[in-house]
């Protein structure tokens, strides 16, 4: 039997739904604790993933800022946020992030 991945945004108002949102919540939790990180690379990272979420002209953009700002974390929050982040961002997104 085959499932259907849960949507991540409501096509209609184009909201995140609850489980998008707990992901994003916990990204930002995850990057709060990281020292390498200050506030306003917390802000672009949650941001940008939010960006991300859906493919469009400012999707690649978005992914190349979530990819430079992990760039200042350290290894354990970049694992983590990978492993929320492969779950939520468009498929562009995740090319450009990490590329095969």
């Amino acid at each position: 039997m085959r499932m259907t991945p849960a949507p991540k945004y409501c096509p209609e108002c184009g909201e995140p739904f609850p489980w998008t949102s707990a992901s994003l919540d916990a990204l930002r939790e995850l990057a709060e604790l990281d020292d390498g990180l200050n506030a306003d690379d917390v802000d672009v990272l949650v941001k940008s993933a939010e960006t991300a979420l859906t493919e469009g002209p400012k999707t690649k953009v978005a992914a190349v800022r979530i990819k430079k700002t992990l760039g200042k974390a350290g290894k354990a929050t970049v694992a983590a946020a990978r492993d929320l982040l492969v779950d939520i961002v468009a498929e562009s997104a995740k090319r450009a992030i990490w590329p095969s």
